[in-house]
């Protein structure tokens, strides 16, 4: 074997060394933060500042208009647009208020965010590798996993 093999096979071995370490630690904190789903998802934030967005999900389910103007008989000030209610005032149980099914519904669309990521990179650059890493990286980020979870 020539001098130039032996070294193209030594860079070639460092390459795919490099591409393993880099999906192993994009997989490691992809897996640590989607390991915190569950509990996001059962996190009782009714109890919390989302009971208001659920309070007016409610009022909207029964007809009160939430966008109407001020008034001194009652304060309602919704903080998202239409859509979130809308969607909300369908999803949610009036009998047993719960954000579970909005939780559950934000992280589907997180995961699809996901898929349109690898689906993007692959595009862009041709690349399985890179179709796998952009799906693990976005994953990875704290603050996507996080509001990714929340209703």
């Amino acid at each position: 074997m020539s001098r130039n093999q032996t070294e193209a096979k030594k860079r070639g071995t460092a390459a795919i060394l490099l591409m393993g370490l880099t999906l192993s630690l994009a997989a490691f904190f992809a897996a640590r933060q989607l390991a915190t789903w569950p509990v996001r998802l059962r996190y009782p934030g009714e109890e919390d500042i989302e009971g208001m967005q659920l309070a007016e999900m409610l009022h909207l389910r029964q007809g009160i208009p939430i966008y109407a103007q001020p008034s001194s008989q009652r304060l309602e000030s919704p903080i998202y647009g239409p859509l979130s209610y809308l969607l909300g005032a369908k999803l949610i149980n009036p009998a047993e208020p719960a954000f579970l099914p909005l939780r559950v519904l934000s992280m589907l669309a997180t995961l699809g965010c996901a898929a349109g990521c690898a689906l993007l990179a692959f595009w862009v650059t041709k690349s399985y590798l890179a179709a796998l890493l952009a799906p693990l990286l976005f994953l990875s980020y704290g603050l996507v996993t996080q509001y990714g979870t929340i209703a």
